[in-house]
Order: structure tokens, then C-alpha cells, then sequence
């Protein structure tokens, strides 16, 4: 974390520290022939602390040193630079947010050489990361959440395990504007294909979803190294012949349930899954978002085989399907539109789910980018979570 930087911006807002020094505030050392008064900081050490908080925390000892031509001088310097750091408390700096500043020893040196009076002040810092607010933290709670960008601030790992052509494997994650590292990607398949091993839960849940047979795996990448993109974007792509990624859909009920998919089918004409969340095992308990069957997008439910029904398309779209008591039913959307509604069911098929196909069957021809599931009725929040997903992969 940019301790330093959170630092000199405390040291540089105060009034009081600022009309001693202007802007003379320096890191680790003066400059050269600098007018006195002025304020040297330096970071002894900065490490990472063990916490059961859900943000990394770092505690960072620090020296400030407030020189002046008199011994009151520095003093007095020293005074409002305690002031300035000691009181701060849950201030955003930059990317850091300084949580705490502890003061815990001050003495006085002279520098006959220099004729300069030097006061040394040490404090204890505590410093977080500033959480980006993501869609996961606008609309918390998901079961879990699969995706090529980042879409939860305090998810910090990967997005997903690569394996390439000779079976070797490799954590991709996120830049720092939560795109996914393509130049890492690119770098690590060396010009050959990239197949998904582990497609990462970002909820927090742990729900990571992986293939380990190289066959079965989607690829984000050809076999000439390419990366598959939809838009511009990175994607998952599913062969429609045996690729698929299995989803343990334990704990979850379709009387209230919330599934959104972005994916695009390569055809109309075979029957193919994107998401299926709950099977057919037992007839009464599909979750499915959607079906493509006899060129029509099928969003099953319950008992309902064709269940919500449009006319399918080849295009990039947002599917939505959400069931629950506020909304009293189980609806489906398509970009956002409502497509109809059926009678609120329950129960899940744990037998037959999984992303790209249900449980090796009908397998999607075609492309994922994300996958995010709430065990929970989300029709207060669907449009704000249709929203951001849609910006994101300019779908309208």
C-alpha cells in the first residue's frame, strides 16, 4: 500500500502544518540547501497483519522529522505534526484508507554542522486498501459469482486457472481496473490453446468450479494462442460437443432464486444449455436460463419444460431469471424485458446443473462472460444488477 503517499497528504491538508512549512514536506531525505522549517518522513517498515477482517490490513511504522533553526521552533513544528497525524481516523488517501495513526515516541536532536534543531517523532500506522465499489457491493449476498472482469471490491484472487496445450496450469486475475490480465494470459499460453481448469467464485463463498479432464474444459483461447472475445472483451468458449463446468448448486431452492448469465449462442437450431442452476431429475425442479430448444430461448421452471419461451437469437444478451415471494412468481428477462411469469415452485435437483451444459448434456455451442447467483428473491434489485452487467458488456 502507498503508505507514504497517505502521509504527505495528511502532513500537506493540515492548515496548521502548512502554514509552518508550505509544501517543504519531503520523503526520506531534504533537498538540498532546503529552507528551514521543514518536514522529512520516512517508512521504516510496512507489513502485512494478520486480521480476521475481510480487507488485508497493513500496519506501517513510521519516523517524521520536523527541522527548524531553534530548539522552539522545531518544537512547535512537532506539536501541529503530531496534531495533523494522530487525529486522522478512517480517512481515504488515494488507494489507501489510513484506519488509525498512533503516536509513540518523540525526542529532540541538534545538528551542530547544520545549526538545525531536529525533532524525531515515531508512529504506528494502520492502513487498508480502498475497496472499489463493485456490483457485489452494491448488491451483496451472492451464492456465487463467476466472471472475466472483477465484480466484488474485496475479491482479491484470481478470476481463473488456465491450463494450456502441455497440461500446465496457471492463476490468471484482474488488473487494477478489474479487467482480466490479458498480457498474463498471453504470456502463459506461449501461442497455444488455453483451457479453463477452475472458473473462480468471487462471492466469497468458495463455490469455485472447475474441470480437470483438458477436453471437457472451455477454452479462452485458440489453439493459435488467440484470445476468444465477444465485443472486445474476453470470453468463454464452449464447443457444443462436450465442454461444460460443473456447478454444485447445494443449499439453493427455486421458490428463491436469482440467476444472471451473459453468454451468446452460436446457432438457434440444437438444444443447448447456458445455465442450469436445477435439472430435470424428478420433472418439477428446473432452473434453467436459458434452454435453446426448436429456436426458441426456453427459460425453465418448475415442472414447466418450454417454460417462459422467445425467439432465440445469436446475439451477446443479459438472461434473467428470478423466483421468490416479493415478486410472488418466477419471471424471466431478456436484456432487461420481461418475458412472462410462471407459478412459484420449490425444491432443487441436485443431480443436473452446471454452466455450458446440464450435467453433460446439451451442450452449449457458444460463449459465457459471467455468471452471478443469489440464493435469494433479487426483483428489488434486478434492474440496478442488470444495470451494471449491461454497461459493462455494452448490451442494450
Amino acid at each position: 500500500m502507498k503508505v507514504g503517499a497517505a502521509i504527505y497528504s495528511m502532513l500537506k491538508d493540515d492548515s496548521a502544518v502548512a502554514a509552518l512549512v508550505g509544501t517543504r514536506i519531503y520523503p526520506e531525505l531534504a533537498e538540498e540547501g532546503a529552507q528551514t522549517p521543514y518536514v522529512v518522513y520516512s517508512v521504516v517498515s510496512n507489513t502485512p497483519v494478520d486480521t480476521k477482517e475481510s480487507a488485508p490490513v497493513d500496519e506501517a511504522q513510521l519516523e517524521v522529522f520536523s527541522v527548524a533553526d531553534t530548539y522552539a521552533a522545531a518544537n512547535d513544528l512537532a506539536d501541529k505534526v503530531r496534531a495533523a497525524l494522530s487525529r486522522q481516523s478512517k480517512k481515504v488517501y488515494g488507494t489507501v484508507t489510513v484506519q488509525s495513526v498512533k503516536y509513540t515516541n518523540e525526542v529532540t536532536e541538534v545538528s551542530a554542522e547544520r545549526n538545525m534543531y531536529i525533532s524525531v517523532q515515531d508512529y504506528t500506522a494502520r492502513l487498508t486498501p480502498v475497496i472499489p465499489n463493485l456490483l457485489l457491493e452494491q448488491y451483496p449476498g451472492a451464492h456465487a459469482a463467476y466472471s472475466l472482469r472483477r465484480v466484488r471490491g474485496e475479491y482479491t484472487g484470481p478470476a481463473v486457472k488456465v491450463e494450456r496445450a502441455d497440461n500446465t496450469r496457471q492463476d490468471i486475475g484482474f488488473l487494477d481496473d478489474g479487467t482480466l490480465d490479458i498480457a498474463a494470459l498471453t504470456t502463459f499460453i506461449n501461442g497455444t490453446t488455453g483451457g479453463i481448469h477452475t472458473f473462480y467464485d468471487q462471492s466469497g463463498n468458495n463455490r469455485h468450479v472447475t474441470e480437470s479432464t483438458a477436453y471437457l474444459q472451455p477454452r479462452l483461447a485458440q489453439s493459435n494462442g488467440t484470445i476468444y472475445v465477444l465485443n472486445g472483451q474476453p470470453a468463454l468458449r464452449f464447443d457444443g460437443v462436450n465442454d461444460d463446468l460443473p456447478f454444485d448448486n447445494t443449499g439453493l431452492d427455486i421458490g428463491s432464486l436469482s440467476a444472471f448469465a451473459v453468454g451468446k449462442f452460436q446457432d438457434t437450431a440444437d438444444t443447448e444449455y447456458l445455465l442450469a442452476v436445477s435439472g430435470n431429475a424428478g420433472g418439477d425442479k428446473r432452473f434453467q436460463v436459458p434452454v435453446l430448444f426448436s429456436s426458441n430461448f426456453n427459460y425453465a421452471y418448475g415442472g414447466n419444460v418450454s417454460g417462459i419461451s422467445t425467439t432465440a437469437n445469436t446475439s451477446k444478451n443479459l438472461h434473467t431469471m428470478i423466483a421468490g415471494s416479493t415478486q410472488g412468481n418466477a419471471q424471466a428477462f431478456l436484456n432487461g424485458s420481461n418475458l412472462g411469469s410462471l407459478d412459484l415452485a420449490s425444491g432443487i435437483d441436485t443431480e443436473d446443473s452446471g454452466i455450458g451444459s446440464l450435467n453433460g448434456f446439451g451442450h452449449l455451442d457458444g460463449y459465457i462472460q459471467e455468471v452471478i447467483i443469489y440464493g435469494s428473491d433479487q426483483s428489488a434489485n434486478r434492474t440496478g444488477i442488470e444495470s451494471n452487467i449491461m454497461t459493462h458488456y455494452s448490451i442494450t
